[in-house]
């Protein structure tokens, strides 16, 4: 039941009089000069407007429904507004606003996103919907073996496997051999397909060296998936910084044991020239920061070198070779050196013969 605080202002007793006259069920009184505030139920509000009185009469709280179903009627666009609003952020907080498919496969994630795409702007799957588009796209797709979808707030993200067997089957999809980067063709070795190249020729990055597409004129007679080697002549450009004074520490077995101490983190060994590995505690004490292991023994072999532009060539030349493999560099060139916070700076032009196959499949 709703009641109701009314306020009445000005010589009341003719007014409490006529109110208990009435039976009005009062639950509060409070009676003060010139002033009354009592509290009744909401149904005796009419009864209690309908006594003459000169006072003033005033409505100053409404308690239990009523009270809810004022606010409500006050407020209710802001109210229609607050469950607009809530219902939008719902459901577009549940749609796909982005679809990403993640894989090694250029043509798979391209034909996956084509085919997903129409899932975009629409109410996520639920777990049935799901496994059924799972099962989908499995049967129609005989390269894949696996395809998982994971929700992450708006956005999808689709993995997958490829069918290895599939995979290795060369004639399950028609294909160019095209250049990995940039090079000068040195050597074709074609098992299927068109050459469409020759040896020297300049080719850029993407550009067709072996075609699937077999021609007769201007008539297409086949695709197939074409399958070679093109080896190119790559260039790089490297920098490298040797440090004038060059100093490296070596361990070299000496295939025993020995003892050591360890305080503060520590070792202390009976020759400085010596550490060791593959420690273990022999003697230990939780309440004091020291202990004796024993652990294999190993030399130190210390070793300090000037370099100077001379004598930093032969060290250029190991830190090539240890980057690029040797038998395959044609020519190497230093542009420039210089020295620079106690290191000399060489930049090397360096040609070599790579592997530059690379495939693009024909849609």
């Amino acid at each position: 039941m709703s009641r109701i605080k009314i306020k009445v202002s000005g010589n009341y007793e003719y007014f409490f009089r006529e109110l208990l006259r009435l039976n009005i069920n009062v639950y509060y009184i409070d009676r003060k000069y010139k002033e009354l505030i009592f509290i009744i139920d909401s149904s005796n509000l009419n009864k209690v407007f309908s006594i003459k009185t000169s006072c003033k009469v005033n409505v100053c709280s409404i308690y239990g429904f009523l009270k809810y179903k004022n606010l409500l009627c006050k407020y209710k666009y802001v109210f229609i507004f607050f469950l607009v609003s809530l219902f939008t952020l719902f459901y577009v907080s549940n749609m796909v606003l982005k679809i990403d498919v993640y894989g090694t496969n250029t043509y798979i994630n391209k034909r996956l996103y084509n085919y997903l795409n129409k899932y975009k702007y629409s109410l996520f799957l639920n777990y049935n919907d799901k496994n059924k588009l799972r099962d989908k796209i499995l049967s129609s797709n005989k390269d894949l073996s696996y395809i998982e979808f994971n929700r992450y707030g708006t956005s999808v993200k689709v993995y997958y496997k490829e069918n290895i067997n599939y995979k290795n089957n060369v004639n399950n999809r028609p294909r160019d051999i095209v250049a990995k980067r940039d090079a000068i063709v040195l050597k074709i070795k074609c098992d299927r397909g068109e050459v469409i190249t020759y040896k020297y020729a300049y080719v850029r990055k993407g550009d067709i060296l072996i075609s699937g597409t077999i021609m007769n004129k201007d008539d297409v007679l086949n695709k197939v998936s074409s399958s070679g080697k093109v080896i190119g002549e790559v260039w790089y450009k490297v920098r490298v910084d040797i440090p004038k004074n060059y100093k490296s520490e070596n361990l070299v077995n000496l295939n025993k044991k020995g003892l050591f101490i360890n305080f503060l983190d520590n070792k202390f060994y009976f020759n400085k020239n010596i550490t060791s590995l593959n420690n273990k505690s022999v003697i230990s004490n939780s309440l004091f920061p020291i202990y004796i292991g024993y652990g294999d023994l190993y030399s130190v072999k210390r070793k300090s070198k000037k370099y100077d532009y001379k004598s930093s060539m032969k060290k250029l030349n190991s830190i090539i070779y240890s980057r690029f493999n040797k038998k395959e560099i044609i020519s190497k060139k230093v542009l420039k050196k210089y020295d620079y916070n106690s290191k000399i700076v060489y930049e090397v032009f360096i040609r070599k013969k790579s592997d530059i196959t690379s495939y693009k499949y024909i849609e």
